[in-house]
This record gives structure tokens, C-alpha cells and sequence, in this order.
């Protein structure tokens, strides 16, 4: 019995081990300066705009050209857990999307937790996708149905072994209810801007935290490529994915475009949340080879996290926000019977759209 501990015990050392090395590793790949990537990262965010803004307009101090959306991911909600989660969801669907009034609201995956009663053990559970479906309802219809798009993360295909399994319940209780991912193009009077969600989860989500990797096998491939297909000639194409490129693998198949990334602006993901130890604030990294950036954001579980995204004249500008809770994470004892009636005391979110961030 002593051996067997002794061996569970260094097993789960070498394991915290590794993954602190590949926080630290992913820390210091999202600090290097991105001015290194100058030469092609205006390219990257303009898609052959030049001078002030698409076509050589003047950019303006009006909102008429400019769209907004927002990026939120790995909500957890838990049906065990006495704090964040579902509260901090309500929290911001009463209180910020009404303060930024976006087009979009685009979810990136764990919207649920999937554990058991000790928070160690893996199983979808039909109250949390309830609670989901509930705090979702009354964003449904905005927009003919287009407003508010989820998808998959791992959490949310623990011990789902197919697409039609009873246990994936994010096809009865979500959104899009499309395993496959989505696309969505937002036509505006000054240009097109296409939102390509990539599904990266296992075929067959086995129990956690086998699935914390995830990746794109040929069908789901195709599929991907005939959205890319659809979203060719946009302003900008977006591509969602709950997995950072580096937690994810892209399949083969005969005939796949060399790089379906080149089609990219940004790549928004979620999952590592902020790491631990406060290295995972700032995961965002250039992508010279394919020249698209990669975004991935914290998370809403127990940092509250949301990110402002603008488009203005084809320039592209975000600024991350932290809900003004009393606490982080806020103690939540009512878990799924918790309820938000009023909105939150929220400062102004200032986002300076012109002239860009230099950073």
C-alpha cells in the first residue's frame, strides 16, 4: 500500500512538474516581442487595407463602420462547486452585454464542468446543460438566431463516445447544437466578416484528462476546409477553436489545402485558462509562417474574464475585461439555483480603435 502511494505521489509530482515546465514554455513564447513579426503582422489584421483603413477611407470618430463582438470561454458551470461558474455567466450576460451591446457574443467551449460530486471523477450532467439552456434562452432569437454562437470544449464531450450519444447533450441544450462547429457570416453596409468554429474535440471523449489535447481528423477536416471555402472573399475570417493551436493537431487528407490558416485574421481559443501563477494572462502569439494571430483568452470559471473585440475600417482591436465582482471567484452556494435580477455597477470599457495599440 505504502509503495503504491509512493508511486501515485510522484507520478502526480512529475505530472505538476510538466506542466508548469509547459506553462512556462507557453509564457515565454506569448512574451517575445511581436514587433519581430512587423513586417507581416499589419497584414495579418488589414487584409490589404492601406493608409488609414480598408480602401483608404478616413477613419472617422463615428461607430457606423465599426463592428463589435464578444469572446468569452470556459464558463464551468458546476452543479459541485460552491463558487464562480454559473454565477459569473450571469453576471455577464446581465450586466456587460448590455453595456457593450455587440453583434456577437462567440463562446469557445466548457461551457459545462462534467465532473463528479468530488470535482476528480468525469460525467456530463444533465442539471448543468438545464442551468446552460436557461441562462441562454432569452439571447436565442437575437439577431434571427445568430447573436449568441457556442461550441464544444472538452469539458463538454467527457464520456462521449459519438456525436448521437445520449451524453452529448450540448446537441439538445446549446445554441448551435452542431458537433461539427459553425459558420456564421455577419454582412455589414461596409464588409463582410466571417466566425469559422473548428470542433477539436475526440472523437470518442474519454474520461478526463485524457481529451485535454485535442485535434482535427480528416472528416472534420473537410468540413473545416468547406467552411474556409464559404468565408473566402470576407474582410476578415475569424476561427474559433476551444484548443490553442498548441494543444491541437491538424489530420491529413488527400487533396488538403496546404495551410487553411493563411485564410485567417485571428485564431480565438480558450482552455488553458490563465495557467497557474499568473502565466497565463497573456497568451497571445503571431503566426508569421501563416500570418494570422492567435488570442487565447482567460477564463470566465474564476477570473471572470471577457474580451471586447472591434473592427473598425478592417483594423482590428480587443481589450480584456474583468467583471467588478465583490469577489473573484465569487462564492456561488446557491450553485445552479443561483440567480442575477440586477445588473452590476460596471465602469466604462474604453477601447481605442484608432490609431492601433502598438503593442
Amino acid at each position: 500500500m505504502n509503495r503504491a502511494r509512493l508511486a501515485n505521489s510522484l507520478g502526480l509530482l512529475l505530472a505538476t512538474l510538466a506542466c508548469w515546465l509547459y506553462a512556462l514554455h507557453l509564457y515565454t513564447a506569448a512574451r517575445q516581442p511581436l514587433s519581430a513579426a512587423a513586417p507581416g503582422a499589419a497584414a495579418a489584421v488589414s487584409h490589404g487595407a492601406e493608409g488609414a483603413g480598408a480602401g483608404g477611407a478616413d477613419i472617422g470618430d463615428g461607430s457606423d463602420s465599426v463592428l463589435t463582438f464578444i469572446h468569452v470561454s470556459d464558463l464551468h458551470i458546476s452543479r459541485f462547486a460552491t463558487e464562480g461558474g454559473l454565477v459569473h455567466f450571469q453576471h455577464f450576460l446581465r450586466t456587460a452585454v448590455p453595456l457593450i451591446s455587440p453583434r456577437l457574443v462567440a463562446v469557445t467551449g466548457d461551457l459545462t464542468d462534467g465532473k463528479g460530486p468530488r470535482l476528480l471523477s468525469s460525467a456530463q450532467q444533465p442539471s448543468e446543460w438545464a442551468a446552460y439552456q436557461r441562462a441562454v434562452a432569452p439571447f436565442r432569437g437575437r439577431f434571427n438566431g445568430t447573436f449568441l454562437r457556442d461550441q464544444r470544449g472538452n469539458h463538454d464531450c467527457f464520456d462521449v463516445f459519438s456525436d448521437a450519444a445520449p451524453e452529448n447533450m450540448y446537441r439538445t441544450h446549446s445554441v448551435v447544437g452542431d458537433s461539427t462547429g459553425y459558420l456564421l457570416r455577419i454582412e455589414e453596409p461596409f464588409g463582410t466578416y466571417s466566425f469559422v468554429a473548428a470542433d477539436a474535440c475526440p472523437a470518442r471523449g474519454v474520461i478526463r484528462p485524457l481529451n485535454f489535447f485535442g485535434y482535427l481528423d480528416p472528416p472534420r477536416l473537410r468540413v473545416l476546409e468547406q467552411r474556409m471555402a464559404l468565408a473566402r472573399g470576407s474582410n476578415h475570417t475569424f476561427m474559433l477553436s476551444h484548443y490553442p493551436a498548441s494543444t491541437m493537431a491538424f489530420g491529413h487528407h488527400p487533396g488538403a489545402p496546404s495551410s487553411l490558416m493563411r485564410q485567417v485574421s485571428v485564431l480565438l481559443s480558450g482552455h488553458l485558462h490563465q495557467l497557474m501563477a499568473g502565466l497565463g494572462k497573456q497568451l497571445q502569439a503571431y503566426h508569421a509562417r501563416d500570418g494570422f494571430w492567435e488570442l487565447e483568452i482567460g477564463d470566465m470559471k474564476q477570473h471572470a474574464v471577457y474580451r471586447v473585440y472591434a473592427v473598425d475600417h478592417d483594423l482590428v482591436s480587443f481589450v480584456d475585461v474583468t467583471l467588478p465582482l465583490p469577489a473573484l471567484p465569487l462564492p456561488n452556494p446557491a450553485r445552479l439555483d443561483a440567480r442575477v435580477d440586477r445588473p452590476l455597477p460596471h465602469p466604462p470599457v474604453v477601447l481605442v480603435t484608432s490609431p492601433k495599440d502598438a503593442r
